[in-house]
Order: C-alpha cells, then structure tokens, then sequence
C-alpha cells in the first residue's frame, strides 16, 4: 500500500515525485519524516486523550529487540518488518540493487563496489584500475599522450601515425605527413612525393625539374592567363578559351540572374571542401559520463537519448573563426555536413586535414579508415532510408542519422584544433588553387558576372547600392 504517490509530478526541488510505502524504513521515508515532524511540532498537550473507559496497552515487541528499528511492533507484539528486512527481530536484511557498473566495469577494467547503502537500497560504482577512467572505466589513456604523434588504442599503448616510430610515438622520421617510416626510421615518400635532399618529402610529377609542380603528382603549365593548370594543361575560365586561356569568347550572356545558396543539404556540392557546408557546432555530453547513457540486456548495448540529446546546454569556447579552443568536463561538441542529401553525394574516401592537437572522432555514414598527424582518411558511404523520407508516419527516432558526424572529443587549449577541411575523393592534390566543384563552376559558364552575398547579412551594403561590376578583362568574377 502507498500513502504517499506523486510521481511524474515535479517539485519545486527539482524532483520528479517520491513514491512513500507503508512497509517502507522510516530513515529514507522523507515525506512521512516531514508530515510526523509537523503534527508533533503543532500538536497541544493534553488535546488528544484515550476515553477513561477504554484500557489501551502498547504493543511490546522488548523480546525482539524492538524490531531492531527496521520494522513496527503490532498490537499482537510481533515485528512487521519494513520492506528489505525479515525475520523475528527484523534483522535479516535483503537488499535491492542498483548497478551502474556496466557490463562489470567494461571487462573487469575496474572493480564494481558499493557506493551507498540507503535503507535496504544498495547503489553500485566502479573502481577503475589506475589506467582507466570512465563512468564504467571503459576510457583509457597513454603515457605522455603518444606524443599527439598516435592514436591511444589500450592502455599505455600507442598506435603512431604513418611516419612517426617508438613506444610513445617519439621517432620523427621526417616525412613531413607525406610517407612512412622505413626499419631505419628514414622516410618512404607516398606517391606524388619525392625524397628532398634534407631527407623529407617533396612534391614530384613530369616536370618538377622544368616548370615546377602545383600539387603531388600535378604538373604545372607554362602559363594560364584566364584559367586553371590542372595535371598540365590549362582549364580556362567561363568565358575564356584557348591553350593558355588568353582568348576571349565572342557570346556570353550580357544580363542574367541567377541565385545559388549554400548550406549543409546542399547539392550538388558547391565546395570541394564539405566542412565549408558544415553545422555550427553544437554541446553533447562526450561517451560514458553521464549516469544512464547505456545499459547491458542481454548483451546488447541499449543506448539511450542522453549521449545522443541535441544540445545539453553547455557554453562553447570558440575563436574569432569558429572553432572550439576548449572543453569543459564531460563535453564533446559535434557538426555535421552532407545531411538529408539522400544519396546525392559522392562516396569514396574523403580527405579530412586539420591543425592543432586535439582528438577528432567521425560518424554517421563516415568511418575513419587511416591516420596520419593532422590527417584523417575517412570512407564515406552516403545512406537514404524510405521510412525517414518518404513514410513519415513510419519514422524512428534517429532513423535519419546521416552524412558525416564531426565530433571533437579533445582539445588541447594551448594548440587548439583549427583548419579543418573535408576533401572529396579525387581533389586533395588540386584543392588548395581549384576551390569550387567542377558542378558548380558549370553552372556558372554562361554568365558573365557573379556575385557572392552572405545569407547572415555580413555584406550589409544593398544591391542597389553595389558597385558596377569590374570587366571581364580586368576579373572575371566579382565577389
């Protein structure tokens, strides 16, 4: 029996109600302590009294102790234990248990202790052994971080990244992110790089010894007056042609409108670099911190909305251009790119490069696949299901979890994260001098003059108030 029940009702406490049972031990009974407390303050002596003719004797319950106080004496002067107790004198205690221990402690990473012990209602934690940490200890770090050379893979145990050696990632073999170390600990320049004469890498292709390259494996053209050099030959602007794109076209569109937007669903891509397309960032609570996050049942990992909530609420620490210089405890902060375009972008291997130290963590639809320092090659297969877009009276929670999720784990304040770019497959080696998609520079090809205005209003001048466009002769784009 209840005598008192308001859960799922808050309080001004913040709590969602206390459920107060007949049998339940008076020491964690909070409501029934408050109501006895205030008839005991407020009651007049000498108010209440038994009737002469009524005889009333206490019950006595001396032989048991009292129940021990873990029980009420009855007018039969036996012990009617609260709940979690039995026996004569109600000293047999029987607990109910509650684990946040976690599959035991991620494998015995830990050792899974009581915590508290309130009435018979027993709370369990972890312990985690020295090199673990975590709510349930399945988090773990390397000595000195592996020199932000590696990935910690186990505890005390590096994985470097392609040219760097040693238990700790300390060899540098010099490749500069281009190549990998030898047995020697000298550098195997990748393709499209060569060995320089300090023992690095630097770029090669068929005329590094005449023109110079432009990229890995890109040769450079003799001279592109109104184009772009890609893999030596000269792709001329829109309204330009010949070999070194000097020569004007004779008919182009003289007037012409035309508006183009970009945002995360945009497609097709107008950026090669998908990151231009990203989020804001956004707070989560990072993996195994908070109380709830997962559950074992029957051996499969039952994840809750609290690691995934969109948003916890917590302030981000950014910089002037964006990105995040700190976390707090607990904290990951996460973006996305390439969402909702149902299957209208590429897949392949995208190219993720990045400044700083910090730990870059990628899901969704994209999983990492190769490491190097301030280098992530991640395989990107874009997924549309029907239920979450086309059957909206079928849809799931999380069921249109796709594109890339970028989530920051790890932020070293003093050398923050920052740069980030995503290349799509087959542009890292020309992205830095070819910006824009080749889709998107098509669409241009028949308009003279193009603008670019920003959506959040940071062009404030109207177009009205816009200069004349310059000539093409002069700049042939006018941002």
């Amino acid at each position: 029996m209840v005598y008192f029940a308001s859960c799922g009702v808050p309080s001004k406490y913040g709590s969602w109600g206390l459920i107060e049972a007949l049998d339940q031990p008076r020491e964690n009974a909070y409501k029934y302590q408050a109501v006895m407390n205030f008839l005991n303050s407020s009651a007049r002596p000498g108010y209440c009294h038994a009737p002469e003719d009524v005889n009333y004797e206490a019950p006595d319950c001396a032989s048991a102790d009292e129940c021990s106080g873990k029980g009420l004496c009855g007018l039969d002067d036996q012990c009617y234990c609260y709940r979690g107790y039995s026996g004569t004198s109600c000293l047999d205690a029987s607990y109910t248990d509650y684990s946040a221990c976690g599959y035991r402690c991620t494998f015995d990473q830990g050792i899974c202790e009581v915590s508290a012990v309130i009435g018979n209602l027993r709370s369990w934690h972890c312990n985690c052994r020295a090199e673990y940490h975590g709510g349930t200890c399945s988090k773990f770090s390397c000595s000195n971080g592996c020199n932000q050379r590696g990935h910690c893979i186990a505890a005390n145990v590096c994985s470097c990244f392609r040219g760097f050696r040693g238990g700790e990632c300390e060899i540098d073999c010099g490749c500069g992110h281009h190549g990998q170390c030898d047995a020697n600990n000298e550098c195997i320049c990748d393709q499209g790089w060569r060995k320089s004469a300090n023992g690095g890498c630097e770029w090669d292709c068929s005329t590094v010894d005449s023109l110079g390259c432009i990229g890995p494996g890109e040769s450079a053209c003799a001279g592109c007056t109104y184009g772009t050099c890609v893999a030596g030959a000269c792709q001329c602007w829109a309204g330009y042609h010949g070999a070194s794109c000097a020569s004007r076209n004779a008919s182009l569109l003289a007037h012409g409108e035309a508006a183009f937007g970009i945002n995360v669903a945009l497609t097709p891509s107008t950026f090669v670099d998908v990151m231009k397309t990203s989020r804001r960032w956004t707070s989560i609570w990072d993996a195994d911190t908070q109380p709830g996050q997962f559950s074992y049942q029957s051996g499969t990992v039952m994840w809750s909305s609290r690691q995934y909530e969109w948003g916890n609420g917590q302030a981000i620490t950014q910089d002037a251009d964006g990105y995040v210089t700190s976390l707090e405890k607990d904290q990951s902060v996460i973006t996305l790119t390439l969402r909702d375009v149902c299957l209208h972008a590429p897949k392949g291997r995208y190219v993720v490069t990045y400044d700083g130290d910090g730990e870059l963590d990628f899901g969704f639809d994209a999983v990492p696949a190769a490491f190097q320092k301030g280098r992530i090659d991640v395989d990107f297969t874009p997924t549309c299901r029907r239920e979450c877009w086309f059957d909206k009276a079928g849809w799931l929670a999380y069921c249109s979890d796709n594109g890339i999720g970028i989530t920051i784990r790890r932020v070293n304040p003093a050398n923050p994260l920052r740069n980030i770019q995503i290349i799509m497959p087959g542009f890292f080696a020309t992205h830095e001098h070819e910006p824009f998609h080749p889709w998107f520079l098509k669409n241009l090809e028949r308009f003279s003059t193009v603008r670019f205005m920003d959506w959040t209003h940071a062009n404030s001048e109207s177009w009205q108030s816009e200069g004349a466009p310059r000539t093409n002769r002069s700049e042939p784009c006018d941002p």
